[in-house]
């Protein structure tokens, strides 16, 4: 009998171990910290120590498509997700959009995400367009906000702390941005950038927020 079990473990032990590495592979990833990095020593106990400071993104305020004003600080640790658009865009921004929308489905009721959608074009898009705008996606609560604000402040958050191309076609009415969705860890870090048009990023995506909730010890709710 002895014998029998030891033999049953070791046929069985390599499809166990299979199944745990693949579907909980996101238990073993490390997601990479994006942005200018800097050495810093610090004194711990006695001892000189070198630390690294990160990157990160600065508070922000813009109102939404309700006319509320949206403080960013109030996502301090929450991991937030968030992409730049205008709503006349005709091309990339509706399948970016749509893929936003999936995302906000999966974790509308997830209190650790939240998820900002910028606009590029603030002068057309008033708070009344973005409100407009946004029922399209039948949104049942306040996880996904769609901004506007001042343009300089939008440009200049945009190219300087998410590192994303932002600019006004003067040749044209249009405006040049990126299709990139962009995820931001709980202590506002930049962690991933994904193809905001590509369903199998946002899939990536998907996984890359449950790696940061692992790593903050944060709760997987409803997934």
């Amino acid at each position: 009998m002895k014998k029998f079990a030891i033999l049953f473990f070791v046929l069985l032990f390599p499809s166990l171990l299979y199944i745990f590495l693949t579907k909980g592979k996101h238990n073993f990833t490390v997601l990479p910290i994006y942005g200018p990095k800097q050495a810093i020593v610090k004194t711990v106990n006695g001892k000189e120590i070198t630390d690294t400071n990160y990157h990160e993104i600065p508070d922000f305020t813009f109102t939404n498509h309700l006319g509320k004003q949206i403080v960013s600080d109030t996502t301090t640790d929450k991991i937030f997700v968030t992409n730049f658009f205008f709503s006349t865009c005709k091309s990339i921004c509706i399948p970016m959009n749509q893929e936003m929308n999936r995302l906000y489905n999966r974790f509308k009721n997830d209190g650790d995400v939240k998820f900002y959608s910028i606009t590029v074009d603030p002068e057309k898009d008033s708070v009344s367009t973005l409100k407009d705008y946004s029922e399209q996606f039948n949104l049942t609560n306040d996880k996904w906000d769609f901004l506007t604000g001042n343009k300089s402040d939008i440009y200049r958050l945009a190219e300087k702390k998410f590192f994303l191309t932002a600019i006004e076609d003067t040749t044209i009415p249009d405006f040049i941005h990126d299709d990139r969705i962009v995820l931001i860890d709980a202590k506002r870090r930049i962690r991933g950038y994904y193809k905001g048009t590509d369903n199998k990023e946002v899939d990536k995506l998907i996984d890359e927020i449950k790696v940061l909730k692992a790593e903050a010890y944060l709760p997987l709710k409803n997934q």
